[in-house]
């Protein structure tokens, strides 16, 4: 199951009953279908935020949701792609990875313990120093390596579309 909750909420489609298909060993990863919302932490919140508001409770998943929800998508998200390992850094792979800066006010001051939850749950691109894909950088110090193409691009598009 993908579920995109920032595209289900802008088109109201309600809140998907997450505790309910867990407790019957569903699985599920993120995605984006309209890109109303591209901000995978984000996502992670409106997820775990929309079961607090149903059940009335601070803690809808077992153990700590950070971890839950980033390994649920990290396996699932893998199998979606058709990608079957479990070890998301096998030595001689590629390296895919957001790099977030360890040493922002918040993150430095939280323990290794809580950091991933310091980053799902306080986390914007204000601390993303980049993201490589296949171990080269793709976005560095908030710069896509193609981001004038990709602007051109977008802004041809618009243009083409003629609805804004």
């Amino acid at each position: 199951m993908v579920l995109c909750p920032s595209t289900e909420g802008n088109l109201g489609d309600g809140i998907f009953r997450m505790k309910e298909y867990v407790k019957l060993a569903g699985h599920w990863c993120i995605g984006t279908d309209s890109h109303i919302g591209i901000n995978p932490l984000e996502e992670f919140r409106m997820i775990d935020y929309r079961q607090r508001l149903v059940t009335h409770q601070r803690n809808t998943f077992e153990g700590d949701a950070a971890t839950y929800m980033v390994n649920e998508e990290i396996a699932r998200g893998r199998m979606a792609m058709g990608i079957h390992a479990n070890n998301h850094f096998e030595v001689g792979m590629p390296l895919d990875a957001v790099v977030y800066n360890s040493q922002s006010h918040l993150l430095q001051a939280t323990s290794e313990k809580n950091r991933l939850a310091a980053i799902v749950f306080t986390g914007d691109s204000n601390r993303n120093l980049g993201t490589l894909v296949n171990g080269k950088w793709v976005v560095k110090n908030g710069h896509h390596r193609e981001g004038k193409s990709i602007k051109e691009n977008f802004a041809e598009a618009m243009e083409q579309l003629r609805n804004r």
